[in-house]
């Protein structure tokens, strides 16, 4: 009896150490705070900083669900932002705009503008230390390690580095 007893504690805590190993890895190839290094247009010009520069975050919110925002300047006056919401299921995934912008920073928010666009859809591929996630609109995420490169439909490459990892973001 006194080894079934022991068997039984040894499963149990067995799982209990294999949910929490998951909710720390789960999006690990993913989430954390990423810096653009360079860009690379549709006619092969190469650009980096200070021609250009930006920021991505991926930020999960649950399990199967991540904030994405990504920010970059291709000069003095231009800027282009993407706020929205992955719902990551399996081996595929659903991408939809979410930005709301309005008020002072800190202060009550005056207007709100919600975003337009489209919910795309798309999949994901593991192979190894690479993880690819192909939207429907012909972009591309390629996760190797601590190096993002994002392929646009349109030909142009940014090649991004993390430097920080959020380990830890999800509630437990």
């Amino acid at each position: 009896m006194l080894a079934i007893l022991n068997r039984v504690f040894i499963l149990l805590s067995c799982a209990v150490l294999i949910h929490c190993a998951d909710t720390t890895k789960y999006q690990a190839e993913f989430r954390g705070n990423w810096v653009l290094e360079a860009r690379k247009n549709a006619q092969g010009q190469s650009f980096k900083e200070p021609e250009i520069s930006g920021v991505l975050e991926w930020y999960p919110i649950a399990n199967d669900r991540a904030h994405v925002l990504m920010t970059f300047s291709t000069g003095p006056e231009t800027l282009q932002s993407f706020d929205g919401v992955y719902q990551v299921n399996g081996d595929s995934f659903t991408r939809k705009p979410s930005l709301r912008i309005g008020g002072p920073l800190g202060g009550p928010i005056d207007e709100t503008y919600e975003a337009m666009g489209q919910t795309l859809a798309g999949q994901i591929k593991s192979e190894d230390a690479r993880t690819v996630l192909t939207h429907s609109d012909g972009s591309e995420f390629e996760f190797i390690g601590a190096q993002l490169i994002v392929t646009y439909k349109n030909g142009v490459v940014d090649r991004w580095k993390r430097l920080r990892d959020l380990k830890g973001t999800l509630a437990k």
